[in-house]
């Protein structure tokens, strides 16, 4: 019994051994798990901080790439696009990074030319030279928006390397439109002439070297200028001197061939250039020239007097009250003359500038002289400007140039308060002393369109105001009993 009980206890220490044992064991192990879940939390929040670090230099590198002025976007060596920033996707018209990502950069940006042609995949010079581990520069191709239209880039491209290996590569872009259309004008304003559009000198210098050839014999030339350039310009201003220089070159360029060179070689030379053309052939393409000219540019070489009455004659054609107003000055001017004693021929000059006092009003257009509203000061100076361009004129012929200097002075005044020289008393010539009475009387009596003249009396009474302030005091009582005696 003894020896069983014995056995028994001894069954019972070891099943407590091995449960202590097998206890030890789990704690052991809830131990080692305890341990291992904390490593592994600690392990998670690392990575999880080097993911969050990894994001923010992302994002800061993102934020880098957005903030620049350019494109910038990668590629790897099949030329998918690997990123971009903002700039591209802007420049592009794209809405959002996933519709580059992963595609094709080539067959979006460079599928077809600025004409609207194909490229080959062969043309594409980007990728061959990352692959080659080289930079590029590029600033003559154009990139393709996604609305389909296109506009010209500067790009550099650069190889991207991992563990010594080209993986791809990075390019940088801009938008060079702009740049490129100021390269053009320049160039083209180079060698053209800014008012006509023609060649210029230039130019004209630099290819005559070029079509020298065999090919192009026989080569005529046709050279020639503006007759009186300088005459209309004085006279109608340099506006009007530009329409004619125009003119010239539509005649020329309507008349001449398309392989005809035409250009403007100074102020009012030109010269046509005629690459296998003979000289009866250019003869003819010369006289053309000149038909279709004098049929459109008044020759001022020959501006005379015929010329300038015909120009004044059509004026006063147009201004019925000019017209009436120009006969009635020029009466009272030969009146005057004559009751002054004055010889035959300066009454023959009074009549005359008195007849044309106002012939500079021809250059002034229908907007001022039937202006009715109050005029701007550039209008006032525009009309007193007429005094010159009238001189300018009668100038221009031997015909009608003693009487240019009356013409010019009729609007200055006894007191010096006149244009357009400002002279004062006797500095004024005699007869422009008479026109300026006669303008003003006939002027106030007149009735027209735009206003109710004034009675005799009253006439007679502003002109008396008048008398040391802008009209000779002399002429005026004069003018005045030349007036009163006709009333008797």
């Amino acid at each position: 019994m003894n020896y069983i009980d014995d056995i028994t206890k001894r069954i019972l220490d070891n099943h407590r051994f091995l449960l202590l044992f097998v206890l030890g064991a789990l704690l052991g192990m809830i131990l080692l798990l305890c341990l291992f879940i904390c490593l592994l939390r600690k392990y998670l929040r690392r990575v999880e901080q080097l993911n969050r670090k990894v994001t923010e230099e992302e994002e800061k590198l993102q934020l880098i790439l957005d903030s620049t002025a350019e494109g910038i976007f990668g590629i790897d060596l099949k030329g998918i696009c690997t990123f971009c920033n903002k700039c591209t996707l802007t420049y592009l018209k794209y809405e959002t990074q996933e519709d580059l990502l992963g595609k094709n950069i080539d067959n979006i940006l460079r599928n077809h030319n600025i004409e609207g042609k194909h490229i080959s995949p062969n043309d594409y010079k980007i990728c061959e030279a990352l692959r080659a581990g080289e930079g590029i520069h590029i600033d003559d191709q154009v990139f393709w928006r996604s609305d389909g239209t296109s506009f010209n880039v500067e790009y550099f491209a650069y190889p991207q390397y991992k563990n010594g290996e080209v993986i791809g590569g990075v390019i940088t872009f801009f938008d060079i439109t702009e740049k490129k259309r100021t390269q053009d004008e320049y160039i083209y304003l180079s060698y053209h002439d800014s008012l006509t559009g023609l060649y210029n000198r230039r130019y004209i210098e630099e290819e005559l070297k070029n079509i020298d050839k065999p090919q192009n014999l026989p080569i005529s030339i046709i050279s020639g200028d503006v007759n009186g350039l300088k005459q209309a310009n004085d006279i109608f201003g340099h506006e009007e001197g530009d329409l004619i220089i125009r003119t010239t070159a539509d005649v020329m360029m309507n008349v001449c061939r398309s392989e005809d060179i035409i250009a403007r070689i100074g102020g009012d030379e030109f010269i046509i250039v005629l690459p296998k053309t003979n000289t009866a052939t250019a003869e003819i393409i010369a006289n053309d020239i000149k038909a279709q000219l004098s049929a459109k540019v008044l020759d001022w070489k020959k501006f005379n007097k015929e010329i300038i009455s015909t120009l004044f004659r059509n004026f006063m054609g147009d201004y019925p009250n000019e017209r009436v107003h120009a006969r009635n000055v020029s009466k009272l001017c030969r009146r005057m003359g004559e009751r002054l004693n004055l010889s035959e021929s300066e009454i023959m000059r009074l009549r005359e500038a008195g007849f044309m006092h106002d012939i500079g009003k021809v250059t002034l257009g229908d907007e001022l002289i039937n202006k009715l509203v109050p005029l701007n000061n550039y209008e006032v100076m525009k009309i007193k400007h007429h005094t010159v361009v009238g001189y300018r004129i009668l100038n221009s012929s031997d015909f009608t140039v003693d009487i240019a200097k009356y013409v010019l002075c009729h609007h200055e005044q006894w007191d010096g308060s006149g244009y357009p020289k400002g002279l004062i008393g006797k500095e004024i010539p005699l007869i422009s002393r008479i026109i300026s009475i006669a303008d003003q009387y006939d002027f106030l009596m007149r009735t027209t369109t735009y206003k109710k003249g004034y009675s005799q009396q009253e006439t007679i009474e502003i002109l008396k105001s008048y008398k040391g302030k802008r009209l000779d005091p002399e002429l005026v009582d004069e003018f005045i009993a030349m007036i009163m005696e006709d009333e008797d």
